[in-house]
Parts: C-alpha cells; sequence; structure tokens
C-alpha cells in the first residue's frame, strides 16, 4: 500500500505572507478609491480566505 503524503508547511510559507499583505493593500486601497464596486484583486483575497478558513474548519 503506497503511503500518503500529507503538505508539510514550511517556516518559509509563513515568512511570505507579510510580503503578499504589502503587495495586495495598496492595491485594494486604489480599489476602493477606483469605484464602488468589488474589484479583481479585493474579490480574489476573499475568496482566498473563505477557502482558507473552509480548509482550517475542516482539518480541524
Amino acid at each position: 500500500m503506497p503511503k500518503v503524503r500529507t503538505k508539510q508547511r514550511s517556516g518559509a510559507d509563513l515568512q511570505l505572507a507579510p510580503t503578499v499583505i504589502a503587495m495586495r493593500l495598496p492595491m485594494m486601497a486604489l480599489e476602493c478609491l477606483a469605484s464602488k464596486t468589488k474589484g479583481p484583486e479585493t474579490t480574489r483575497a476573499v475568496s482566498e480566505k473563505v477557502a482558507a478558513i473552509m480548509d482550517g474548519t475542516v482539518s480541524a
């Protein structure tokens, strides 16, 4: 029977989070100033957070 490998998160993954936030916040701020509708960056960020919450809930 083959072993099932689970994805291991490394410390390098956690170090990238502040960089991603620093890149996305200015784009999201510009989207807020430009129009009243949701922009693609805001939609992408929110959908990723919802997927992460679901993944964490199922894992727990």
